[in-house]
């Protein structure tokens, strides 16, 4: 970001996006857009609103990377990093899933997974059968990504993409399910059904999107081993 906008690319990203959109989401939900609707705002409730956007996207982050990345994407599935060293094998879901993210959700080739093994061995004293750890291999291409030339910028992209889509998604799957409350609470009204669909498919597609950009973030990390 430019240096006179207050906040950082990350603090747009992955807060102030996914804050303002639940608070949206909320303020529909429980008073009709109530607050939100107004025509003229004030600079203090521009600011209001901006602070509570802000505050809003931290907790979204925080429930998000507990939730989707920390749960979902590491005991419903495996961790993209895992697949690409093949430290597992795929299942059915991880296939699907696969399938849909395309690139780097799935297991480099055998060559490069042996050059990135032998490599994390050498520099952790240990047979290359013992390196079983896939956050033992991410901890030394991280470390390495500061002395490599435009190592960094690639990954703070990816890293700000993977934040942003897994925030949206998180954001998204919340909107659906209040939008499925207040349907159900005002009688079924369909534009809300229909609301909630598309919140679903928001969902569903921004979780995709997440994973293929954390795919993308640990393969570059991991990449810098070799």
């Amino acid at each position: 970001m430019k240096n006179y906008f207050p906040f950082t690319d990350y603090d747009f990203y992955a807060y102030l996006t996914g804050g303002g959109l639940l608070l949206v989401a909320l303020d529909y939900a429980f008073s009709n857009s109530t607050y939100l609707s107004h025509e003229n705002w004030s600079f203090v409730q521009i600011m209001v609103a901006i602070a509570s956007a802000h505050v809003a996207g931290h907790i979204v982050a925080m429930l998000a990377q507990t939730i989707l990345e920390t749960f979902v994407v590491s005991k419903v599935i495996s961790k993209p990093i895992s697949l690409q060293l093949g430290f597992v094998d795929p299942n059915w879901l991880e296939k699907i899933t696969g399938a849909l993210v395309g690139r780097y959700y799935s297991s480099f080739p055998e060559t490069t997974r042996h050059r990135i093994l032998e490599a994390a061995a050498t520099e952790l004293g240990k047979p290359v059968e013992e390196v079983t750890d896939a956050e033992d291999v991410f901890q030394i291409g991280f470390r390495k990504s500061f002395d490599v030339e435009g190592a960094r910028s690639r990954i703070d992209d990816f890293r700000n993409q993977y934040g942003f889509c897994r925030n949206i998604s998180f954001v998204a799957l919340i909107t659906t399910l209040l939008l499925i409350w207040k349907a159900w609470s005002d009688s079924g009204i369909q534009a809300d059904w229909w609301l909630a669909v598309t919140g679903g498919l928001v969902f569903i597609g921004m979780f995709v999107r997440f994973v293929k950009f954390l795919s993308s973030f640990q393969a570059e990390v991991v990449r810098l081993v070799k």
